[in-house]
């Protein structure tokens, strides 16, 4: 009984370790790509949104631990490469990935198309959460050409997410089927209906 509570530990330990190894190379990849392709702006800039939208797939599809890891890894590494002060970018998607979760329940759909609706919204409020984080006295904030930005910056994003999280999902089975102990068993398909919680139409 205690070997298999152990070997059942040992697996979910080892699960968990692939999913946030699977989200850490796609942020690697993605962050550069980002970096790459950015437009300044009169106090702002308008980039392909790789990383929040990663931020935001990570809430939808992992637990809370494996998210929150994630985040917080993904985030420190962001702020290295972007020689940003620590703590600004891992609190603002902190901020995003707890609030994405809190109401998880009441917004998922497995349809593409209602999760980049979500993404955009959730852009959005990542666009004010950064905003805030780095301009608390609201000086740019407060300003017209802010809430434009932010509004482009989200769209782009939901724009993006739709063949993005089509290849995350089709990715992510990929790399279990390959990397799991189990994948003899288990396919793709059933490994998400397990691990995902997305049973609700919008």
């Amino acid at each position: 009984y205690f070997n298999q509570i152990k070997e059942h530990l040992s697996f979910e330990i080892l699960t968990s370790l692939m999913h946030i190894l699977f989200a850490l190379l796609w942020f690697w990849i993605l962050f550069n790509g980002q970096l790459a392709f950015r437009v300044p702006l009169s106090g702002g800039s308008l980039e392909f949104g790789f990383v929040t939208i990663l931020v935001i797939y990570a809430a939808f599809r992992f637990s809370f631990m494996e998210g929150l890891i994630t985040v917080i890894l993904a985030s420190f590494v962001a702020e290295t490469f972007t020689l940003a002060l620590h703590g600004f970018i891992i609190l603002a998607n902190l901020i995003l990935f707890v609030g994405i979760r809190l109401v998880l329940d009441q917004i998922l759909s497995e349809a593409y198309l209602t999760k980049s609706l979500w993404v955009f919204l959730f852009s959005f409020f990542s666009q004010m959460i950064t905003g805030f984080v780095f301009d608390p006295e609201g000086a740019f904030v407060g300003q017209k050409l802010f809430w434009i930005i932010s509004l482009a910056q989200a769209f782009l994003n939901g724009v993006l997410s739709l063949p993005l999280f089509i290849l995350f999902d089709y990715s992510h089975d990929l790399w279990m089927r390959v990397f799991s102990r189990r994948r003899k068993q288990l396919t793709g398909a059933d490994f998400f209906q397990v691990q995902s919680k997305q049973r609700k139409y919008f």
